[in-house]
């Protein structure tokens, strides 16, 4: 009696997995027949499942080899025969499978050998993805993307990009070149949006070069104003690729993120603004590592879902050269109490903002309080109380702290201030009965006085931009960061910025990172 024999085989970045081997009887069983499942699986897992006869490649489709997700969705992979003709290689979708969820690959009846032959049963294996965002591959022994640099910064509207690639190996490969456009200014993975065209910046690989070359690549459209992931293949020059895209053939893939700017904030700033510049001494790719290795940022995925970034994602919000535009300089702004504006100014912004509704001029006061610029304190405050209507900032009932029963009282916490993620109001709360913030007033300026003294006015720290209060201070890189949020800086910014288009007054200063 014949047989089919079939296992999956993990391909992770370090280790390679068998599947216990099983066997499967062509005939007309009904049975469906279930893998043991698979946990901690990276995002950008390649499967392959191999038969003991070859296949029919004419019969490799949706139809016979899928995976779908826990809702039931057929999830666009893509599926190749392989060298030997008896397995199948399952490559991810391009933007990789979601992390943390269950997926489920099936083989099924519709699969044929070469002869004709139908698998008697259907196979199913469940598997779990990690709970971590992935976006270049690592499949080892195989060409991969070592370093890409972007020549020129900031990009403008109407620049082309010009880069400059460098690979593992002294063998000789190939490049192949995509870019997308968000359509936001935020990191977000693009299997949010469904159906995504990336647009080709070379036709078909490039030319043969020496891996550890570097190759420098200029593309010859020109770019409009936006945030891009700039993708990267490669693979041994002059033979087809083990892995297989929607795109292209290749033997591994590189990411990259890079903003272009409507125009240079610095090239034409206002006359009442001032930028000024600090420098480092790291280079930006070794304070991008010290964040990956130790500042542990996160990437709200959805409203509850959090999940650690990669480096290249780090690296696109630490780079200033990325935010110098009318909008990302405010992440630059420094955050010292600021002479000019009036509490009309606030509350026209506080209009509506629930428990924050006209208090402008308490917001003055306890700016000028801690030497803190009020403008940033409304904004801070608006998206820590999601616009004043939070638990939090609308007062919370607290009868325990540290688990010892207390008086019960109503506190507030306008600011998020120890709110952690694990629980939000128990500790938010808790920290506000710890330090008197029985009413708006104390809670907003006791607030002020922890953002303050923490960051902005903290001699050691000297965190007085958004961008090192999330980032880094000239002594220290890790800690203490406000926000593990890798987008916090940036979300701060439109309240900032509706603030300052609404006054006359003021001469905002901002600094400048400057790497090595």
């Amino acid at each position: 009696m014949n047989k089919i024999l079939i296992y999956f085989r993990t391909s992770l970045i370090l280790t390679i997995l068998l599947m216990p081997v099983l066997f499967f009887t062509v005939g007309f069983a009904s049975e469906i027949t279930t893998f043991q499942s698979q946990t901690s699986i990276s995002t950008l897992k390649s499967w392959t499942v191999k038969l003991n006869n070859e296949i029919d490649s004419t019969s490799i489709s949706s139809n016979s080899v899928l995976i779908k997700d826990s809702k039931g969705t057929i999830i666009n992979t893509t599926v190749t025969l392989g060298e030997d003709k008896k397995s199948l290689i399952i490559d991810p979708p391009i933007d990789g499978f979601i992390p943390n969820q269950n997926y489920y690959i099936t083989i099924n009846e519709n699969l044929k050998s070469a002869t004709g032959e139908a698998l008697s049963n259907s196979a199913t294996m469940q598997f779990t993805t990690i709970n971590k965002y992935e976006d270049t591959s690592s499949f080892s022994e195989l060409p991969q993307v070592k370093d890409l640099k972007i020549l020129e910064q900031p990009l403008v509207k109407n620049d082309s990009l010009r880069m400059e690639l460098t690979s593992n190996t002294d063998s000789f490969v190939q490049y192949r070149i995509f870019l997308y456009a968000y359509p936001n200014g935020f990191f977000d993975s693009t299997y949010k949006y469904g159906n995504v065209n990336y647009t080709e910046l070379t036709n078909g690989f490039t030319a043969p070069v020496q891996g550890t070359t570097p190759y420098t690549f200029s593309s010859t459209k020109n770019l409009i104003a936006g945030k891009y992931r700039i993708l990267v293949y490669v693979k041994k020059a002059n033979v087809q690729g083990i892995h297989s895209s929607i795109y292209t053939d290749y033997d591994n893939f590189y990411t990259d993120y890079v903003r272009v700017l409507e125009k240079n904030a610095m090239e034409n700033s206002s006359i009442n603004e001032t930028y000024t510049y600090v420098n480092s001494n790291k280079t930006l790719s070794e304070a991008v590592n010290i964040q990956y290795t130790k500042g542990a940022p996160n990437h709200d995925e959805a409203s509850s879902l959090w999940v650690p970034v990669t480096s290249h994602i780090i690296s696109y919000y630490m780079n200033p050269y990325n935010f110098l535009d009318d909008y990302g300089k405010y992440m630059f702004l420094d955050l010292h109490y600021m002479e000019g504006v009036l509490p009309e100014d606030l509350n026209k912004v506080l209009l509506g903002k629930g428990i924050l509704e006209g208090i402008g001029e308490e917001f003055i006061n306890a700016g000028k309080k801690n030497n803190i610029n009020p403008i940033y304190l409304v904004s801070h405050s608006l998206l820590e109380t999601s616009n004043g209507t939070s638990s939090l900032s609308n007062g919370v009932l607290v009868s325990e702290v540290d688990g010892q029963a207390v008086q019960p009282k109503i506190v507030y916490n306008l600011f998020g201030v120890n709110a952690k993620n694990t629980d939000a109001i128990k500790y938010g709360s808790e920290y506000a009965y710890k330090k008197g913030w029985f009413s708006i007033e104390e809670a907003l300026s006791g607030g002020a006085y922890y953002i303050g003294s923490s960051y902005i006015n903290n001699t050691l720290y000297n965190r007085n931009t958004l961008y090192k209060i999330r980032w880094f201070t000239e002594n220290d890189w890790a800690y203490p960061q406000y926000s593990t949020d890798i987008a916090w800086a940036y979300k701060q910014i439109t309240n900032i910025k509706t603030l300052f288009d609404k006054i006359d007054s003021g001469n905002p200063v901002f600094q400048i990172p400057v790497y090595k």
